[in-house]
């Protein structure tokens, strides 16, 4: 195989030729601080403000809502650290299989004093609204929530989970950056209050993300400095960026629904093939309310890492979970919080495609599938 076949978007998405075209004049000779007012400075603040509205349109915000960051994860910490500093006696109740950099921030809020609760997810990664509710005995909480889970593609039902938070007085935080690109994010239909997103996940640069806060929702900034962005995050804006990100939205909106309709063709070609192959698996992810563009895998015998190295000696780009959590021995936090057995969690592998992904893909990738379980089998028993 001439060229390795990627199927990890959930990890980060190529560049888009059409993304990177877009920020070519804004890195080669352009020279302006958005917030200078000479007439480069404008020039800058104005193609600034152009990607915000593009952007907060995408997710029927206001333009004043939407607050530029580095990525999902400071998007995040903004959320829950910001919240949290406004209103330190506040309860933070975080579904127990959000991404790591959510959890992990309400690990570090917990030991600075914040009440901090999970709320436990079914077999599927799903969560009971009704069980959000029971964690919130006080008005004023922060209720933090994915809109799609990053290693199943679980869908979760935010609006039910807004509206039962609301009645009892507390703020809602999504985290959208498995899902946006994907399927629609609507601040208001979903009824949230503060929701994350992340341009590298949908075909934008790598460095920066949005955090949407909802009129009269108070945080308190965790970069000090200048006053750029509504006060909330201090330093200068990369206009550059911006325009990537704004131009990698467009063109998934674009074409979301046509892209989504393939993903629920692939994915039901990949469950055929195997079948096909005669290769035991057991799937992970839910077969409705699912991203479709994500499937999670589990091969029984077969040592997860062994099996990454052998598909990536055989040029297919997979992974075993969050990216960042890569590298790590441990068995998944997500499936271990789905209450799936540790020798199941330690076998699961994670495809997620892209719009370039093809049915051809999907059938070199289920070839190459039964010779590497066998090498990967074979070096765990000689472990």
């Amino acid at each position: 195989m001439s060229r390795a076949i990627y199927l990890d978007h959930n990890a980060s998405a190529p560049l888009l030729p059409i993304v990177l075209r877009s920020m070519t004049p804004f890195l080669r000779g352009f020279v302006g601080n958005p917030s200078s007012i000479h007439a480069d400075g404008r020039r800058a603040r104005a193609a600034l403000d152009r990607a915000r509205a593009t952007i907060a349109e995408a997710i029927h915000a206001s333009p004043h809502e939407l607050v530029f960051t580095s990525g999902g994860t400071e998007s995040n910490v903004l959320a829950l650290t910001g919240y949290a500093a406004v209103h330190p006696e506040a309860v933070l109740a975080v579904g127990a299989a959000e991404h790591p950099c959510v959890l992990k921030t309400a690990d570090a809020l917990a030991k600075r004093g914040s009440t901090v609760r999970l709320v436990r997810v079914d077999h599927e990664g799903r969560i009971d609204p009704h069980s959000v509710l029971r964690q919130l005995d006080a008005p004023g909480a922060l209720v933090s929530i994915q809109l799609s889970n990053h290693e199943l593609g679980t869908i979760q039902p935010i609006r039910a989970i807004t509206e039962l938070a609301h009645a009892r007085g507390a703020v809602v935080h999504v985290d959208a950056v498995a899902a946006f690109g994907k399927i629609p994010v609507d601040v208001h239909e979903l009824g949230v209050d503060l929701l994350s997103l992340s341009a590298h996940k949908l075909g934008g640069p790598v460095g920066i993300g949005a955090l949407f806060v909802r009129r009269g929702t108070s945080l308190e900034p965790q970069m000090h400095g200048g006053s750029q962005e509504h006060g909330l995050r201090a330093g200068t804006e990369s206009v550059a960026l911006a325009v990537g990100f704004a131009t990698a939205v467009e063109s998934c909106v674009r074409i979301r629904e046509r892209v989504a309709a393939r993903h629920v063709r692939l994915r039901r070609r990949l469950l055929v093939r195997l079948h096909d192959h005669n290769i035991s698996f057991v799937e992970n992810s839910p077969r409705s309310d699912v991203v479709a563009n994500t499937i999670n895998l589990a091969f029984a015998g077969a040592d997860r890492e062994s099996l990454l190295i052998q598909l990536d000696l055989a040029g297919f780009r997979v992974s075993a979970g969050a990216a960042c959590a890569s590298g790590s021995l441990e068995a998944s936090p997500v499936l271990l919080a789905c209450g799936l057995d540790d020798s199941r969690t330690r076998c699961a592998l994670r495809l997620s495609f892209g719009p370039t992904t093809s049915a051809q893909h999907v059938d070199l990738f289920v070839d190459a599938l039964g010779p590497a379980l066998a090498r990967a089998r074979n070096a765990h028993e000689n472990f």
